[in-house]
């Protein structure tokens, strides 16, 4: 009888230890899945705002601004600067919560 006893223990014990297993390996994987959105939002950032710069250095603030939104973006800032016959443009660009500042001129 003894026995018996031992082995409804022991058989509790793997359950409660395998319900912290689950659950550690579940809070993991959702930790992986929320960096990996966050690091495919700031790349997605970077890219429209590399995007938006080089429209916005060719064509404007309207060009900028369908160059991010075409890559999930908006603007926050456009920025132009003027020396001579070159216009340089700065942007910053806003994804998800991630934001990307890039800055393109049309110098040759």
């Amino acid at each position: 009888m003894m026995k018996c006893q031992n082995r409804q223990r022991s058989s509790g014990q793997a359950v409660g230890l395998l319900i912290v297993a689950v659950t550690l390996v579940m809070a993991v994987a959702f930790g992986l899945v929320a960096l990996s959105v966050r690091q495919s939002h700031r790349a997605r950032a970077q890219t429209a705002a590399d995007a938006a710069a080089l429209a916005g250095a060719l064509g404007g603030y309207a060009e900028a601004q369908r160059a991010a939104e075409l890559n999930g973006g908006h603007i926050l800032r456009f920025t132009v600067s003027n020396r001579g016959d070159i216009h340089s443009v700065s942007v910053t660009v806003e994804v998800g919560d991630q934001l990307a500042v890039a800055a393109a001129s049309d110098e040759p």
